[in-house]
């Protein structure tokens, strides 16, 4: 259930890759939720260098630029929308050109705030509940995050496009806030949703825009589950070769430059993926199981246009 406010402002949610897959998580949720559809987003490519190539049959050729996607909820009672821009990468360079492109176009489209989503690693457990943090760019965005019980960031900085986005709006005289989701520093290279469903309910009070996280908290309790259990085996295998006087196996090297090669998908897993491709097609909500099952299977990149194709039709 979707309950909306007496507000009219349209606003802007940008997200990236970035630690832990906190950002992408939540923008896919809220997508996935409020039944966004897609339109054309601002074009990006030409702000990225080539930095690999594509193998395809043992041919060499020119990967693609990262690309940019732009999804839209209609709130027509009250001639408001938002958007959710979900970038495949951030440049290199040129940032701030970046953030103007995307900026330009939004103004067009009568966005009067945006808000950007994050990670922030700590020292925290894996069992402790995510904290949100919030940055923003005037004092009248810093007093609603403490009016909406979001802890604001004193001293700092936010590295990225999460950080020169804000100010990039700044100068236009729009509203940009950075929502940041805590996540364990040693576990940043693992998906943590429990970061996401934080964010995501922070974002839903800011906003007051009800939204059912409930999917998202269950992913967060499944994650976290598993990787408190990951560490509870690599502990016992630590204790058990200290008492045993053995020496300590050597860590695989898993940040080698070689190419990942995905593993074709069983029958279960296929026949899977179909039914929740079926499903997400019929309702959109279901969208965001399907996401979380491939990126479960590893799968997300070879079936992301598929994928996107669910949110290309626009509702009736």
């Amino acid at each position: 259930m979707i309950q909306r406010n007496t507000a009219t402002r349209s606003r802007l949610v940008a997200v990236w890759p970035g630690m832990g897959q906190v950002a992408v998580t939540a923008g896919y949720y809220l997508m996935s939720k409020l039944h966004m559809h897609e339109e054309e987003a601002p074009p990006t490519g030409d702000l990225f260098d080539l930095d690999h190539v594509d193998i395809k049959d043992g041919l060499a050729r020119a990967g693609r630029p990262p690309a940019s996607h732009l999804f839209v909820w209609k709130d027509r009672p009250r001639q408001a929308d938002l958007r959710v821009l979900i970038g495949e990468a951030q440049p290199a360079l040129r940032n701030l050109d970046y953030c103007r492109r995307v900026l330009d176009r939004a103004q067009r489209q009568g966005v009067a705030q945006v808000y950007t989503f994050a990670a922030l690693a700590t020292n925290m457990n894996p069992g402790d509940p995510a904290r949100v943090f919030g940055a923003a760019s005037d004092r009248e965005g810093l007093q609603e995050l403490r009016h909406r019980g979001i802890e604001v960031i004193e001293e700092g900085r936010i590295t990225g496009l999460n950080g020169v986005f804000l100010a990039a709006a700044a100068e236009r005289g729009i509203r940009g806030v950075c929502l940041l989701g805590e996540m364990p520093a040693f576990a940043t290279q693992v998906p943590w949703p429990k970061a996401a469903h934080a964010i995501a309910d922070a974002f839903a009070r800011l906003a007051q825009i009800e939204i059912d996280l409930r999917e998202l908290a269950e992913y967060g309790h499944a994650m976290e589950t598993q990787l408190t259990a990951a560490i509870q085996k690599v502990e016992e295998a630590l204790r058990d070769r200290t008492e045993g006087g053995d020496t300590p196996a050597p860590v695989p090297d898993t940040a080698s430059g070689d190419p990942a090669v995905p593993e074709a998908l069983n029958d279960e897993d296929q026949r899977r993926v179909e039914e929740l491709f079926v499903q997400a097609s019929r309702d959109r909500s279901k969208a965001f199981e399907l996401k979380r099952e491939l990126d479960r299977l590893g799968v997300f990149k070879d079936h992301e246009d598929r994928f996107l194709d669910i949110f290309r039709r626009k509702p009736a």
